[in-house]
Formats: C-alpha cells, sequence, structure tokens
C-alpha cells in the first residue's frame, strides 16, 4: 500500500497528524555552533538542462563538488548541500529536466549552519 494512501485514510478518520519533515540540528559542545546535515547529491542530468539544476542547487546553497561527463550527452553534477534544502527538491528537479534527471542522495556530515534559504514560492 502507498504510503500518501495510507496517511491520507488515517487523516480522514481522524486518528492522527503528519507534519512536515524536520531536520535534526546538533551543537557543537566546544564552539556550540550549530551545526546541519550535508549530503552529497548527484545528479545524473542531459547537458541541456545542467545550467538550471546548478541555478537552483545554488539558491538551495548546495556546493558543486564535481562536473564530469556521464556519456550519451549526459552530465554528472556532484554537490554537497544541506538537508534542509533537499526537502521538496525531488519534483522540482524533475519538472525542470523533463523527468529525465536521476538524483541520488546520501549523508555526508555535519557542517556549520548554512544561512536561511529560501522557502516555497508558491503554494502553503
Amino acid at each position: 500500500m502507498q504510503l500518501a494512501i495510507l496517511i491520507e485514510t488515517m487523516r480522514r478518520e481522524g486518528s492522527t497528524r503528519v507534519s512536515r519533515p524536520k531536520v535534526v540540528f546538533q551543537k557543537d559542545a566546544a564552539t556550540n555552533q550549530l551545526l546541519e546535515p550535508i549530503e552529497e547529491v548527484v545528479i545524473d542530468v542531459d547537458e541541456e538542462h545542467s545550467g538550471v539544476v546548478v541555478q537552483k542547487m545554488a539558491e538551495r546553497k548546495a556546493e558543486m563538488i564535481e562536473m564530469r561527463p556521464s556519456g550519451g550527452g549526459r552530465l554528472r553534477l556532484v554537490f554537497h548541500a544541506p538537508t534542509r534544502g533537499l526537502i521538496g527538491y525531488q519534483g522540482e528537479l524533475l519538472t525542470d529536466t523533463r523527468g529525465t534527471a536521476i538524483m541520488n542522495r546520501l549523508f555526508h556530515a555535519y557542517a556549520p549552519w548554512k544561512g536561511e534559504i529560501a522557502g516555497r514560492r508558491n503554494g502553503f
């Protein structure tokens, strides 16, 4: 059963509330600095769509680590990005690349807080 169907059924029955995903922050004990999780993001995308992907990832405070050809007119882009900047990006990525991009994410490390990231531009 799809998770969305289960959550919607439970919501209609009034048995539970589901909130938006939240990122788990940490504090550095030595410096008392706020740390956030950083993920290594690998995106395989057609060359024609690479510009918009790099722009959108930069808006989400991602740092490009590597850009290399992947063969067949595609590029492999590697970023280090804050987890909170990636929440909800999968759908936007597919829209921007006409469904041709593939994104993989893997936890990399905790790093100092990167600053404010703009929220949704439309909707709630």
